[in-house]
């Protein structure tokens, strides 16, 4: 063991020995093992079947600059025209590995998306992270104006969208940006839903209204509790308020007046209201509020106390 931690060890000498010493093989054995151990890759050219989207850049820049070669892997990028063409180019054995969704590599290891083939997840690039960039070429051209827009839109059920200029739209070609939920039915209803209340006549002067009456009132509390609460921030009904005593003990006395907030920077609890809440709502919440500092006071009276 003294001669085996002098050793320089690689991460597959270590797994080698560990697999070894657990199966209890005799010395002479283990050493022809040994001797058939190597940190040279079992495949040194591999290819790797990508769908155009975002977040297969992983794969293609580790090709184009070269951070492949920095492993003995050599990684012939094989760009498909769908998901289909990749799990039939998977099973063939065309490809070696792929960039692919959960769900391609799932319907192929159960047999339920064609023919049935053991399948392995053997790296996870992102989890659902969507990110959009536009190109130096298109930025030189002045196309620098784009939003990327999600979270409220469909009220709670994920999708995306990308607002753009004229001016960068007609730099982007159709089938320039693909999307990995793109049509997806129940977001896009979703998202005409929330629509149709957004966009009646009123809706977001009520939402200013709504806004002004959540800060005067959070702003009395404040003036009430100066122990406890220092001052409001915020725009519209993304609204904090910061602390005096720890944010995290704000935040739990809020929890047992039953009203779910989060913490934020700079000591900073925050209350994001619905654009859709109402004036009985808030002053719930407030009360909530108020019921808590009046317990955070006691309890630092309690300390100041001894």
């Amino acid at each position: 063991m003294t001669d085996l931690l002098k050793a320089k060890l690689s991460r597959r000498k270590v797994l080698q020995a560990a697999a070894i010493g657990a199966a209890g093989l005799d010395p002479a054995l283990r050493a022809a093992v040994w001797a058939q151990g190597s940190d040279k890759p079992e495949k040194e050219e591999v290819k790797i079947g990508f769908i155009p989207l975002t977040d297969c850049a992983s794969v293609v820049m580790a090709s184009v600059l070269g951070i492949d070669k920095k492993y003995g892997v050599k990684i012939v990028p094989s760009k498909e025209a769908s998901w289909a063409g990749v799990r039939d180019k998977m099973v063939n054995g065309d490809l070696d590995f792929a960039h692919v969704l959960y769900g391609l590599i799932y319907g192929v290891h159960l047999g339920t998306a064609g023919p049935k083939k053991d399948m392995a997840v053997l790296m996870t690039l992102n989890n659902n992270g969507q990110a959009i960039t536009l190109s130096k070429k298109l930025a030189d051209k002045g196309a620098v104006d784009a939003a990327s827009l999600a979270k409220a839109m469909a009220g709670g059920v994920p999708i995306g969208a990308f607002a753009m200029t004229a001016a960068v739209a007609d730099k982007m070609p159709a089938g320039g940006h693909g999307t990995t939920f793109g049509g997806n039915p129940l977001a896009i209803a979703a998202a005409n839903a929330v629509l149709d209340v957004m966009l009646k006549p009123g809706f977001f002067d009520n939402v200013q209204k709504m806004s002004l009456l959540l800060k005067q009132k959070l702003a009395s509390v404040v003036d009430r509790y100066p122990t406890v609460l220092a001052e409001v921030r915020g725009e519209g009904l993304l609204v904090g308020v910061k602390a005096v005593v720890p944010s995290g003990d704000l935040v739990n006395a809020l929890r047992e007046q039953k009203l779910l907030t989060v913490g934020a920077g700079e000591n900073v609890v925050r209350f994001l209201a619905p654009l859709i809440v109402n004036e009985a709502e808030i002053e719930q919440s407030v009360q909530m509020l108020e019921r808590a500092c009046i317990a955070l006071s006691g309890t630092a009276l309690k300390k100041a106390a001894g």
